[in-house]
């Protein structure tokens, strides 16, 4: 009862780093009826009659028009935004998916451009809530780049291709050739060593030298067969029955074979010099003899096209092709597809372009061909961008490398492969391409080249939390660059030192993104204004000016979506959301959570990265354990990032520790440490001292989480940073340590009701300490009504269980808290913190005994060096280093 089934079918020809998306943009052909022959103006008319047939509102086929131009090269100008790509090629398929079983069929995946890999990995990802069958048909070769193809994936399915079982090939034999005789078949069985392939190929070479017979649709063998000759291999077998052809068959053959796994006869009329109809006589012969095959579908974009039956045939073709023969043959093809239109030819004529290179001896011809696969592989590597297939845009661009010799478009070379390493999140490619042309623009002098490499070798720098390298290579850069520091490049450069002033939280950014905003509305540099409006909030928020950073964040993100720059857009709702946080958690979390759905729909998995993150630090201070775990298992699945392994295990012992499972809080903390990177940034390296704080109090080491705590709080003034100090010092009674503590809560720069009800909690914890018990219970009371009001269980819970252990259960609020306290970490599930309230209590008791509950109380004195409470209090919760980015 499956109903309708649309069927979509692309294959990935075999040439260089891959074709980008040819398999894809294969299939919105077939769906749009687009035949390759047609003109431009047809192909786009069919490709909006394709629209308006599967997507009913016109403002969603705006959005989905620009990418699906330019997948099958019909947009001259680049995406604005390529990430967005994906999710206008997934949402086709899912409005398609609204009538019936969709079907996408990728042949030869191990020829694929690693864009399209990703494509299909982000449909199995966010397109799984529709009717869409995926089916990939690869070699084992995929998985030497893609070693856990399919292993994290939902509903997956696995066949491999086993060799068959001796009754099996037997049917296959009687299938293909009925009547042969059962010994000579087993002996074709036998040598096949159940390869299906091999021992079809071999009744192939016994027909075509007549030693099989068909007669009235029954095989007969001819001739004496007792010493019958099988090569040993498949290719060695394939390789006979090319050498079994004419000598003009076998050259149209290689001729094939240079144009790749499929080819139209219009190519190979203009490889040869021959005229069709010569041809097309001769490609039926080998149709005939079951080399090639010919698509005859009706519905096909490749209608008429030539394929080789099998890959192998077609290797084992192109490799009797002599050096200069290769050279000759891939030029005429690089020549003729010049003359096609459409930009996704743009990597095949790379390809010919550069393997006509590599087979010419040095000398004038290899450098005029150098230059022509150079510019060919540069408009690969731009059309790559441009569907941001940024891994295979890399490949380009270092294979440009490889034919550039000129040191000026070496420069630019290395710029472009410094920018498409970022976006894979290929760091260590991305700081050696970007170093590569900094060097080279300092050594001529080249300020504008100096300033543009600079930011490029900052955002590797930053993405890993070494804000320390990031700034010092921008602020020698700037030094350098006075001279253009108004000009386009210059303004870049200023913007991104902006953007790491505020990050090390200088008091200068603030000044520094002024300068940026005053210097680049002028110019109308719409991406930099937006750029840097996010950086100013995050700046204002920084100071202390928390009221400002939110109106001018909410002001950041409406200009960066009205100017279609969701990455901008993005990082400003990110940020947003930790504005949010020290006001409203919960108000936050909702924030981060439409972020986290935005950035999941359009595809932008760095975003969807940065924005899990937060839902996960939003979830984890409001106790909600389970969708913390959820999200890391999510990002982990994903393959959003492979940077965050020691973050996920990191968040694993957090929550292990409030649990209660403390043993795998410690395990899970040294699988972290293992793999944690080097970093600078103040607020990476305090969330870590963070997490052994946390795993040290659980193991009952209270001194040495709280000396962690203390360090953390020294580096970063934030209050999810300072206050885990003060809360493990009042846990200890230690009253020196309490007071530095609850200083440098004190002068943290976040404001917010959140925040500073939290400040309050541990300010009567220092009052209640040094005596003070009336300023206590007014400060608690004050700091429970503001929880209760943020809905914020866990901080409540905590507030209430210091409240009732050190005022004592002879208070009544203490009682009263008590009680709330119990009810909450019952619900949240933290036997740790019901250990702590308990353990608490029964000291009063013991001090008291149990008649004189009511009577008049007594206090704990505070102590120095005191031993840890049997159960000692968690540190407050922290979000995870990966959300810290800004």
């Amino acid at each position: 009862l499956v109903g309708d089934i649309y069927w979509h079918q692309g294959r990935s020809p075999a040439y260089g780093e891959g074709i980008t998306f040819w398999a894809l943009a294969e299939m919105v052909r077939g769906r749009a009826g687009i035949a390759e022959a047609d003109e431009r103006a047809s192909a786009r008319g069919k490709l909006e009659t394709m629209l308006e047939d599967y997507v009913e509102d016109e403002a969603e086929r705006k959005t989905l028009r620009s990418p699906l131009l330019t997948l099958l090269g019909f947009e001259e100008a680049p995406l604005r935004e390529p990430q967005v790509a994906f999710a206008a090629w997934r949402r086709l398929f899912e409005r398609i998916a609204e009538r019936g079983l969709v079907v996408l069929v990728f042949e030869d995946l191990q020829w694929a451009d690693t864009g399209l890999v990703d494509f299909i990995g982000s449909i199995l990802e966010w397109s799984r809530g529709h009717r869409i069958l995926v089916v990939t048909l690869a070699r084992p070769e995929l998985l030497d780049r893609r070693p856990t193809w399919g292993a994290r994936q939902r509903n997956f399915t696995a066949l491999h291709l086993e060799p068959l079982p001796e009754p099996a090939m037997l049917r296959l034999l009687d299938g293909v050739a009925p009547g042969l005789p059962r010994a000579f078949a087993r002996r074709i069985v036998e040598r096949a060593a159940g390869v299906p392939l091999f021992a079809v190929e071999t009744l192939r070479m016994l027909i075509d030298e007549g030693r099989l017979v068909e007669i009235e649709g029954r095989y007969r063998v001819e001739g004496d067969v007792a010493k019958l000759a099988i090569p040993e291999s498949l290719r060695g077998l394939i390789g006979a029955r090319v050498d079994g052809l004419s000598a003009a068959d076998r050259a149209l053959l290689q001729d094939a074979a240079v144009l790749g796994q499929s080819f139209t006869l219009e190519a190979l009329a203009a490889l040869t010099g021959r005229p069709p109809d010569e041809l097309r006589a001769r490609l039926r012969g080998l149709v005939e003899r079951e080399i090639l095959a010919v698509d005859e579908d009706p519905r096909s974009p490749e209608r008429g096209q030539y394929a080789f039956v099998q890959g192998v045939i077609r290797e084992v073709a192109y490799d009797t092709l002599a050096k200069r023969e290769r050279r000759a043959r891939h030029l005429a093809a690089a020549r003729y597809f010049e003359t096609l239109e459409g930009e996704e030819m743009a990597g095949i004529l790379a390809s010919h372009y550069l393997l006509a290179h590599l087979a010419t001896p040095p000398g004038p011809e290899a450098d005029a061909l150098a230059a022509q696969a150079r510019v060919a592989l540069r408009g690969a590597g731009e059309r790559a961008t441009a569907l941001g297939s940024y891994a295979l845009a890399l490949g380009y661009h270092e294979q440009a490398l490889t034919v550039t010799t000129d040191p000026t478009e070496r420069a630019a070379t290395w710029e472009a492969a410094a920018r498409a390493a970022y976006q894979a999140f290929r760091f260590d490619d991305a700081e050696r391409n970007a170093g590569q042309a900094l060097a080279w623009y300092r050594s001529v002098g080249d300020r504008s080249g100096t300033a543009r490499a600079a930011v490029l070798l900052s955002n590797p720098y930053h993405a890993r939390g070494r804000t320390a390298e990031a700034r010092a290579a921008l602020e020698s850069a700037l030094a350098e660059c006075a001279e253009v520091a108004s000009t386009p490049d210059g303004i870049a450069l200023r913007a991104e030192l902006a953007r790491v002033l505020m990050m090390v939280n200088d008091p200068g950014a603030i000044d520094a993104v002024e300068g940026v905003l005053i210097a680049a509305e002028p110019l109308g540099l719409v991406s930099l204004v937006a750029e840097a409006l996010v950086t100013k909030a995050s700046a204002l928020d920084t100071a202390g000016r928390h009221l400002e950073a939110i109106a001018l964040g909410r002001g950041a993100i409406e200009l960066a979506a009205s100017a279609g720059l969701t990455n901008t857009e993005l990082r400003g709702r990110a940020n947003y959301s930790v504005f949010l946080s020290a006001d409203s958690p919960r108000d936050s979390l909702v924030v981060a959570r439409a972020a986290r759905e935005l950035a999941r729909g359009l595809g932008m998995l760095e975003h969807y990265r940065w924005s899990s993150w937060l839902c996960c630090g939003g979830a984890f201070s409001l106790g909600a354990w389970d969708e913390a775990l959820d999200l890391v298992a999510d990002l982990e699945a994903s393959d959003a990032t492979g940077e965050d392994q020691d973050a996920f295990d990191r968040t694993r012992a957090q929550v292990a520790a409030y649990q209660g499972d403390a043993g795998s809080a410690a395990r899970f903390l040294a699988a972290a440490e293992e793999v944690t990177p080097p970093v600078s940034r103040a607020e990476f390296l305090a969330s870590r001292h963070i997490d052994r704080a946390t795993v040290a109090a659980f193991a009952g080491r209270l001194p040495e989480a709280c000396d962690e705590a203390l360090a953390a709080a020294r580096l970063a003034p934030y209050v999810t940073m300072t206050a885990p100090a003060a809360r493990f010092a009042i846990w200890l009674g230690d009253l020196d340590r309490t007071r530095e503590a609850v200083a440098l809560v004190r002068v943290a720069i976040d404001r917010g009701r959140h925040v500073d009800a939290v400040r309050r909690s541990l300010e009567a914890g220092l009052a209640a300490l040094e005596g003070r018990h009336d300023d206590a219970r007014a400060d608690y009371r004050t700091a429970a009504a503001a929880f209760r009001e943020l809905d914020t269980p866990l901080d409540l819970g905590l507030s209430q269980l210091d409240h009732a252990t050190l005022i004592g259960p002879t208070d009544p609020e203490a009682r009263a808290a008590a009680d709330e306290a119990r009810e909450i970490f019952t619900r949240l599930g933290t036997p740790p913190l019901l250990e702590r309230l308990a353990a608490g209590l029964e000291r009063w008791r013991e001090d008291h005994g149990a008649t004189a509950l009511g009577a008049t109380e007594r206090r704990p004195a505070a102590r120095r060096g005191a031993a840890p409470p049997a159960s000692p209090a968690p540190a407050g919760p922290t979000a995870p280093e990966a959300a810290a980015e800004r």
